[in-house]
């Protein structure tokens, strides 16, 4: 279930993306493209590095591999492909932690929100990042990825 949502999830989304933004193929996959080009952008995890908890970290690194490898066929349709990597977010997803985590490990000395890391990705998909391509942007406050629970 967790490499379903994780990987396969953002490769046939990519798919689906490349065929309606492909500055070379049509919709149907045949013949000039109409699309005007575009941006993907996955949401990966500092534990694709740290490799805890090992199936959703294996299924982020995964994630990654996908997206370095699929960086030059993308470009090549007009569309970049970059991803975020979050670090402690104020989510439920740290609920049994957050009275308890050490916020001394994150440099800016809190948790990000979960719009500091859309506007990251709203970054990545606009015109301001149109050279950037095969990024993947930590959103973790200065905690580096290769930290626990990163």
């Amino acid at each position: 279930a967790i490499f379903a949502v994780n990987v396969a999830g953002p490769m046939l989304c990519t798919r689906e993306a490349l065929q309606r933004m492909s500055t070379k193929i049509s919709a149907g996959g045949k013949g000039k493209g109409g699309g005007a080009g575009g941006a993907v952008v996955n949401v990966s995890s500092g534990s694709a590095v740290i490799g805890r908890p090992l199936l959703y970290a294996m299924s982020k690194g995964a994630l990654n591999s996908f997206q370095a490898g699929a960086v030059d066929e993308l470009a090549s349709h007009g569309v970049r492909v970059n991803a975020v990597s979050p670090g402690m977010t104020d989510t439920s997803l740290i609920d049994d932690i957050r009275d308890s985590f050490d916020l001394a490990k994150i440099p800016l000395g809190r948790f990000g929100t979960p719009e500091e890391t859309a506007e990251c990705v709203c970054f990545l998909l606009g015109d301001a990042a149109s050279y950037v391509t095969g990024a993947n942007v930590r959103v973790g406050g200065g905690r580096p990825p290769g930290t626990f629970l990163g």
